[in-house]
């Protein structure tokens, strides 16, 4: 059992070691706020249920939620695609616990660009009416992160590329896959 924890905790620790994906999950996102909904005048524009900032932050910080999902899982199919799933198939770990470190993985790295903007729309005087902000805050994450569910799964669907050069189009390549691997060796054709 803390093997599957100490697994789950490194998956939701690897997406904060990249400093790119950090950079435009989370920097860019709060940058953009910065130069699009604080600082222009038009900011202060009170529309129906707060300032026009607050509309502002709300799209930016989608963006940043969504860029963060889609990244996240991005690895997922990078690790799908090097043989990662074979390689923990060689190890207690369950593919099952793969997939669900990787959801959990998306939840919370999607959740810290969301925050990021929220906080900084804060802290710059955008206003949302009554409990618009908690509202705008849980929509705004819960819509961000089907997004990268969706890679997750297609990373899980899509066949490994040695079942691609196995196929039955490819006559030559599919009879060089069927040999044994100790076969091929000594007698390449």
């Amino acid at each position: 059992m803390t093997k599957n924890r100490d697994y789950v905790l490194l998956s939701i620790a690897r997406p904060f070691k990249d400093k790119a994906n950090v950079f435009f999950s989370i920097g860019l996102p709060v940058i953009m706020y910065l130069v699009i909904g604080a600082a222009p005048d038009y900011g202060a524009t009170r529309l129906s249920h707060g300032t026009a900032s607050a509309y502002i932050l709300v799209g930016i910080a989608l963006y940043g939620g969504v860029t963060a999902a889609v990244s996240t899982s991005a690895m997922s199919v990078v690790d799908h695609f090097s043989g990662w799933g074979r390689m923990l198939g060689t190890t207690p770990l369950s593919m099952s616990t793969h997939i669900i470190a990787q959801a959990i993985a998306v939840l919370l790295f999607s959740l810290f660009p969301v925050l990021a903007v929220f906080i900084t729309g804060y802290l710059t005087g955008a206003q949302i009416d009554g409990i618009g902000w908690l509202t705008a805050f849980v929509i705004t994450w819960a819509v961000s992160v089907p997004f990268g569910f969706y890679g997750l799964i297609w990373a899980q669907l899509v066949p490994y590329p040695d079942h691609h050069r196995c196929g039955r189009n490819h006559r030559r390549l599919a009879r060089l896959c069927r040999k044994p691997v100790d076969a091929a060796v000594e007698n390449p054709a």
